[in-house]
C-alpha cells in the first residue's frame, strides 16, 4: 500500500456543460496545462465527473 503522502495531486473537475475555455484557464491556473493547452501536470491526476459537452457557449446540446 503506498502512503498517502507519496501520491500523485489528485484534481477533480465536474459538469462543465460546455465551458471549454473557461476550463481551461482552470487547468492552466493549477499547473496542469501550459499555455499551449499541453498537459504539463506531470504525475498529477485529473478526475472528469459529469456533464462535458452539453449546453454553455461550446456545448454540443
Amino acid at each position: 500500500m503506498v502512503a498517502a503522502a507519496a501520491r500523485a495531486p489528485l484534481f477533480v473537475a465536474s459538469d462543465m456543460h460546455g465551458h471549454r475555455a473557461e476550463f481551461r484557464r482552470v487547468l492552466r491556473d493549477a499547473g496542469l496545462v501550459g499555455a499551449d493547452g499541453r498537459w504539463s501536470g506531470r504525475d498529477a491526476r485529473l478526475w472528469l465527473l459529469g456533464d462535458y459537452v452539453d449546453r454553455g457557449r461550446t456545448g454540443s446540446a
